[in-house]
């Protein structure tokens, strides 16, 4: 996730550590890899979410409102690959 954001693992980790705090999110250790750890949203976590929609879909509107959704599609798409987001992860 750290790596997916392009900040450090350190600071992954107290942004998770607050967001568990919160009581937005819960980790776990999955039992198929002890050394990974799952971060899931409660049910606060997803109602908080929900009421962000709104204003990320307001946000969008503003920045991608010139174009078509085509278009906004494919910038998306390019952004993605600019940015190495769909890259293979290294080990």
């Amino acid at each position: 996730l750290a790596s997916a954001l392009m900040i450090k693992r350190a600071h992954m980790a107290k942004m998770a550590r607050r967001l568990e705090d919160a009581g937005l999110i819960e980790r776990r250790v999955p039992p198929d890899d002890r050394r990974a750890m799952e971060l899931r949203l409660t049910a606060q976590g997803e109602l908080r979410a929900a009421e962000m929609t709104p204003d990320l879909e307001a946000h969008e509107a503003r920045n991608f409102g010139g174009l078509t959704p085509e278009e906004a599609a494919t910038l998306r798409t390019l952004l993605r690959k600019y940015l190495a987001l769909d890259a293979p992860k290294e080990d």
